[in-house]
């Protein structure tokens, strides 16, 4: 009677390096999520209480803050990228100019409609998010990963 092995990964990113399934990137993900969620929050909120910036400003200065370790965090942490840095980063850079245009709507729109900076704070934090991980997924730390072979 022989022992069942145990079965080898689908596909692999490198040598030796399985790909992260779909689960545990979306375990991953509001966990650097949300502590970049709370840099952008907190360095906004000190751009406008303590510098005396302007919203829209503080708004911009705010996600920048957050975006280097956002970046580090998601491509080591959520995704495991072994990638290419320079296309990723140019790709991650594009996801978060269009976060980046979100956050600023979000701001704006609190403005006009007369309500508290806060608002336009916590619109971006819950909208950037939910579309960002379809994006970095799929388009900015997409595994190239190939079926093993005889598989």
């Amino acid at each position: 009677m022989s022992q069942a092995e145990p079965p080898e990964p689908l596909a692999v990113v490198s040598e030796g390096e399985p790909v992260r399934s779909l689960t545990s990137k979306l375990v991953r993900f509001p966990i650097v999520g949300a502590l970049s969620s709370a840099v952008y929050a907190a360095s906004t909120w000190f751009y406008i209480a303590r510098l005396g910036l302007g919203s829209s400003a503080a708004t911009f200065a705010g996600y920048a803050t957050a975006i280097p370790f956002s970046f580090f965090a998601h491509r080591s942490f959520t995704f495991g990228s072994r990638g290419a840095v320079g296309v990723e980063i140019k790709r991650f850079a594009l996801v978060h100019a269009a976060g980046m245009l979100v956050a600023w709507l979000s701001m704006r729109a609190s403005q006009v409609l007369g309500l508290h900076y806060a608002v336009g704070i916590v619109t971006a934090v819950l909208l950037v998010p939910l579309v960002s991980f379809v994006v970095l997924n799929r388009w900015v730390f997409r595994t190239n990963a190939r079926p093993l072979p005889g598989r």
